[in-house]
């Protein structure tokens, strides 16, 4: 179990830094992996009938993680089912007071997503990251922003277990 926990932590920590160091330039076009000399990573539409989002493809963390080991492109999935089990989860799990976020769950379907498919300790899981804001190029590249306290979040769903673990909130500034 500490195994499990540890190596979510560090995959975790992997998106995080990746956020950091690709989400943060001046020049945005710069955080489109490219494939070869010509082909870019398109993000690809979520098939939803709640909730407007992008699955962010392995192909775009090929940079940082040229074998493929650490992640799956999303296929075949019901979003509008995950959606559902999500909505339980901050109305009952989460503990949305101490990010002082209780009123996420009325809001949260009306955020954006980008769900990676993540490969821990083999097991797969999805990472949401999810946003308020009206990103132009938020189906080209990964959103990361310092604080916008609710307006900001992600969370870490298991695909065995059906369940959600590591909510984060962004903090206030």
């Amino acid at each position: 179990m500490k195994r499990t926990v540890t190596n979510t932590l560090l995959v975790l920590l992997f998106i995080f830094v990746f956020l950091l160091v690709h989400g943060c330039s001046i020049n945005k076009r710069e955080n489109i992996k490219s494939i070869g000399e010509s082909k870019t990573v398109e993000f690809i539409d979520v098939k939803s009938k709640t909730v407007k989002g992008v699955i962010v493809p392995k192909e775009y963390f090929l940079k940082d993680d040229p074998d493929g080991n650490n992640y799956w492109t999303i296929r075949n999935f019901d979003f509008d089912n995950l959606e559902d089990r999500l909505e339980k989860y901050l109305r009952n799990e989460a503990d949305l007071q101490y990010f002082f976020a209780e009123d996420l769950p009325d809001k949260f379907r009306e955020y954006r997503r980008q769900y990676v498919g993540t490969i821990v300790d083999g097991r797969k899981k999805i990472y949401i990251n999810f946003f308020c804001t009206q990103e132009d190029d938020w189906k080209q590249r990964l959103i990361h922003v310092w604080d916008g306290w609710y307006c900001f979040f992600s969370v870490e769903y298991d695909i065995k277990t059906k369940k959600f673990s590591e909510l984060w909130v962004n903090g206030e500034a």
